[in-house]
């Protein structure tokens, strides 16, 4: 038996509509909808990278929501965080002010700079007890006016069950904080304990109360082409979750070594 043609949709009447219309009030009057370019309507900062932003849905890293961005230590996820700090803080005299909670307590402050953050519009915040750094994300989204706060090393922020129940408690108020403060809150995870054994007490709260996740994986070094030494790497970025694009796309991401 043959099969069935394909029926296709009439737009006869729609390419005539449009061409009077054009021939009355001039072209660029009416368009179709299906020509119009896809603008996001979520408030958002840019990553720096194009084609991460591409991939995200929206353009960028979503503000008022959670971001998550998950990798292994040598996966350049934290070169990353910085350089969406850097645009975050924007350009030109009046920048935005954004927060470093140092929960791994490893961040160094020089290569924070060398990423092009800028120290003076930076709060730098290491907890002197993990319990202490809920209630400090709270104080921080409500007083201070910040555009983006990272919380690098979730792990170690969530190293107990206590802290981490704690931590789920607070997401329905946190996302409710994040809204009205247009504050971006990127959190930074290992996929290695104690996340992992946080994991798989049942408690994967975090993950699905991210607007955006983000998986960093090495993928490549890159060498100089004149003098053979390594230049920087390239990590693949893939979308684990997005409430505007689909799960499962990636592109590669080009990280120079900074000096």
């Amino acid at each position: 038996m043959p099969a069935r043609p394909t029926r296709q949709p009439d737009t006869q009447k729609l390419d005539k509509t449009v061409a009077l219309i054009d021939q009355r009030l001039g072209l660029g009057t009416i368009k179709r909808a299906r020509d119009l370019p896809l603008v996001s309507s979520t408030p958002h900062i840019a990553s720096g990278f194009d084609a991460l932003d591409r991939i995200t849905g929206i353009h960028g890293l979503p503000l008022g929501h959670l971001s998550l961005l998950s990798g292994r230590t040598t996966s350049g996820k934290l070169s990353i965080a910085y350089n969406i700090l850097a645009h975050a803080q924007g350009t030109g005299r009046h920048k935005n002010d954004i927060a470093v909670i140092d929960c791994s307590r490893t961040s160094d402050a020089d290569y924070i700079a060398r990423c092009g953050v800028d120290l003076a519009h930076t709060l730098f915040v290491r907890p002197p007890d993990p319990e202490q750094a809920v209630p400090l994300i709270f104080d921080l989204l409500q007083g201070f006016g910040l555009h983006a706060v990272l919380i690098d090393g979730l792990g170690d922020l969530l190293r107990t069950r206590r802290i981490a129940h704690g931590f789920d408690a607070a997401l329905p108020q946190l996302a409710a904080t994040l809204r009205n403060a247009q504050c971006a809150l990127i959190c930074l995870d290992e996929p290695s304990p104690p996340w992992l054994r946080w994991l798989k007490l049942g408690s994967g709260a975090i993950t699905h109360a991210a607007a955006l996740h983000i998986e960093i994986a090495r993928a490549r070094w890159v060498y100089d082409d004149a003098s053979g030494d390594v230049r920087g790497y390239a990590s693949t970025a893939r979308v684990v979750k997005s409430r505007w694009a689909r799960a499962g796309v990636q592109c590669e991401l080009a990280l120079d070594i900074h000096p």
